[in-house]
């Protein structure tokens, strides 16, 4: 019979389950989480510009990382796109967010901040080494 690989046909399901996986959880919490939370020491404006530059640096530096620290094996990909989806969103959602629905254990503006950057440099190195 035929070895489904990654570079077959067959195989490719992973590499598009990681690339799913890995935009679902960045396009389903930012911008959208950090706007709504409430900064205590800065302006919300403020806020949410460092957000964003925490974000995209991050994405920089996982993109420029994944030379770096390659993962190899589809599956691999897989797992590290559903790990990165099951430990940073629901981190993302118990930071200070207006109106939640749950108790919030993440106080202070440094914990999201941190958490974006590491959702961007996860984004940058998980989506190259899937693309590529």
């Amino acid at each position: 019979g035929e070895v489904a690989s990654a570079d077959g046909p067959r195989g490719e399901w992973a590499f598009g389950m990681a690339i799913f996986f890995c935009f679902a959880l960045t396009l389903g919490v930012f911008p959208a989480l950090p706007a709504l939370l409430e900064p205590t020491l800065a302006s919300k404006g403020l806020f949410q510009s460092l957000s964003v530059l925490f974000f995209t640096s991050g994405d920089l530096f996982g993109r420029l990382g994944a030379s770096r620290a390659p993962l190899h094996g589809a599956r691999k990909l897989v797992v590290y796109a559903l790990v990165r989806f099951v430990v940073l969103a629901p981190l993302l959602m118990l930071t200070d967010i207006r109106h939640a629905r749950f108790a919030t254990l993440l106080h202070g503006d440094l914990w999201p901040l941190v958490l974006v950057a590491v959702l961007g440099l996860t984004n940058g190195h998980l989506a190259t080494l899937a693309m590529v």
